[in-house]
């Protein structure tokens, strides 16, 4: 398994539970700007705040409410966002995989912005994010990747914006060759019918959402 980095963005806040789980596996937990509110107020402390800081007001030091600890790292960059420049320092740092929390609600244009950058991603890192409703997972061409759900698990194969060659094997509506694109056809709503359920395709870009418990 690479060393994770775990990235806070500034949307609807994860379970508490979730994020001090997801947090505590991480080799490096960084917030996206305001998001550290978010850490701190769930109790749990980041390493590092990256981003503009145009969502909050940097701490001045000594104030106690904020741990000396965390490292503050300020890019003014407008043309990027501040999961872009978490993305970018985690690769910087020598992390293969980054698992991303509060990339969903607020803000469909943020939400959609959040998608397109795991698609640019996709060839760098291994993604996933994840909220109380289920989990991306980005996948790589090439190899079978196993799911690793249990029998009846629901699950959408989402092209990021077009995947060739999709295989599929244990799922209940199987793909072979097939093409998803976005506009054109996507793959919503298909269930685990053999385990393990496995996945391959050919190029492009290609996500799971595996569903969450309902």
């Amino acid at each position: 398994m690479p060393r994770t980095a775990l990235v806070l963005v500034h949307g609807d806040a994860p379970d508490r539970a979730l994020l001090a789980a997801r947090a505590a596996a991480a080799d490096w937990f960084v917030c996206a700007d305001g998001a550290v509110g978010t850490a701190l107020a769930a109790g749990v402390t980041p390493d590092a705040v990256i981003g503009d800081m145009d969502s909050i007001e940097r701490p001045r030091p000594g104030v106690p409410a904020v741990p000396p600890t965390i490292e503050w790292i300020e890019v003014g960059d407008q043309e990027t966002t501040d999961l872009e420049k978490a993305l970018l320092e985690a690769i910087r740092r020598g992390f293969g995989r980054v698992v991303v929390l509060g990339a969903a609600g607020r803000r469909w244009d943020h939400f959609f912005g959040h998608l397109s950058l795991f698609a640019r991603f996709a060839d760098r890192l291994q993604l996933e994010a994840e909220d109380a409703h289920g989990r991306i997972v980005v996948l790589r061409p090439g190899a079978w990747h196993a799911l690793d759900l249990p029998a009846g698990s629901k699950l959408s194969l989402l092209p990021l914006p077009r995947a060739t060659g999709i295989e599929t094997d244990g799922l209940r509506w199987p793909l072979a060759g097939a093409t998803l694109a976005l506009g054109e056809r996507e793959g919503i709503s298909n269930a685990v019918e053999r385990v393990p359920a496995r996945v391959r395709y050919a190029a492009g870009c290609l996500a799971v959402y595996e569903v969450g418990a309902e």
